[in-house]
């Protein structure tokens, strides 16, 4: 269902790319663009949600919910599925963040 999700996300809007992966950073399935690494994309998203929540362990406020990095044009989501998976999400960096991540969060409910 996520993976459904994700793909009506990019159909609507083919500047969105998008990877499932598992949390020792492998790739599950993929939209990316062309160029990129799908390996290299997935372990570098691995390696920095878990930097974030080894940060997150300093000063527990709760859950890592994600992490934002923005560059240039467009800008990467790295979300927790469960304690098995991840998923990134490579967006325009002027689409509206909050229907964003309603948008994702109602995907990964139906998930």
């Amino acid at each position: 269902m996520i993976e459904k999700g994700l793909r009506d996300l990019r159909e609507g809007n083919p500047a969105v790319y998008w990877a499932l992966m598992a949390r020792d950073g492998v790739v599950l399935r993929s939209e990316l663009p062309e160029g990129v690494h799908n390996e290299t994309f997935a372990i570098m998203c691995a390696t920095m949600l878990g930097a974030a929540l080894t940060l997150n362990s300093e000063f527990p406020e709760g859950e890592v919910e994600r992490i934002v990095v923005e560059a240039g044009r467009y800008r990467v989501i790295v979300l927790g599925l469960d304690i098995e998976r991840l998923m990134a999400v490579i967006v325009p960096r002027n689409m509206d963040m909050s229907s964003l991540l309603v948008y994702v969060q109602k995907i990964i409910k139906q998930g």
